[in-house]
């Protein structure tokens, strides 16, 4: 029935800056029955898309990773992306039934040592394949983690395609560590690595591998961000810069503003 459900809810989606009550703007319809047809109605059909989950943008950031290091014959880096890619793989819940209906590819990509060759066909199967299978992956709570290790899949990515980029990528890392409570003895243990990150000159110079491990010891604490988004000034060579990080937690859209 048209109508129910479409009523105007004033201010569902809270407020802009100015107060002004955010509306329902669009409704979409499903003509199951053809009620459109019968009355020789016409309406503009939107175009549908799939919403990708963390977890599989996270799985196509890790191919992407193990492209640009190949391409860079950096077999260790490479060897990196396989396990954890296979890590993943391995994860996925058996018991649903799309996850199922690709037990085959499942199989096969579950080898590391298909994976570390990261062949063509291999890399358009991961993608295509096993990528949107990532939604059925249990990350419960892991959101933040998540948010985290595309920031630094990004970095490291940055350091084989382009390097200039880790310029970019760092101030919104550092806004999300500023956000961790210095007083809880979880962010304390990591003081070392948090200082390591806040200083640009590492940041620039750091190996895949001290990505690595800060990616490995900090995901674990990112939950306990301030929810507060507070703006950050960045000296970055003469002039200051503003960050504000993407709302999705898109690494490549967290770009700082002059």
């Amino acid at each position: 029935m048209i109508g129910r459900g479409t009523r105007l809810c004033p201010g569902l989606y809270g407020y802009d800056d100015n107060g002004k009550p955010l509306d329902k703007q669009k409704f979409r319809i499903f003509d199951h029955w053809g009620n459109f047809e019968y009355h020789e109605l016409h309406t503009e059909e939107a175009e549908v898309t799939a919403t990708k989950s963390l977890a599989q943008k996270r799985f196509e950031a890790w191919v992407m990773l193990g492209a640009a290091a190949q391409r860079k014959f950096d077999k260790q880096a490479v060897d990196l992306v396989a396990h954890q890619l296979r890590e993943q793989i391995n994860a996925l819940d058996e018991k649903s039934i799309a996850v199922q209906e690709k037990w085959q590819q499942k199989a096969q990509y579950s080898d590391e040592k298909v994976l570390r060759q990261l062949s063509p066909k291999t890399q358009q199967d991961l993608l295509s394949i096993l990528a949107p299978l990532m939604q059925w992956l249990d990350v419960r709570g892991q959101s933040d983690a998540i948010r985290f290790d595309m920031d630094i899949l990004a970095a490291q990515t940055a350091r084989y395609t382009n390097p200039e980029e880790l310029d970019v990528l760092w101030p919104a890392i550092v806004e999300k560590v500023e956000r961790l409570p210095p007083h809880l003895a979880q962010v304390q243990q990591q003081g070392q690595r948090i200082n390591q990150l806040r200083d640009l000159g590492w940041w620039k110079q750091a190996s895949l591998e001290e990505l690595e491990d800060i990616r490995i010891h900090l995901r674990g604490i990112m939950h306990l961000m301030e929810k507060t988004r507070r703006r950050i000034w960045f000296d970055t060579g003469g002039y200051y810069r503003r960050c504000e990080p993407d709302p999705d937690g898109d690494p490549q859209n967290q770009h700082p503003f002059d």
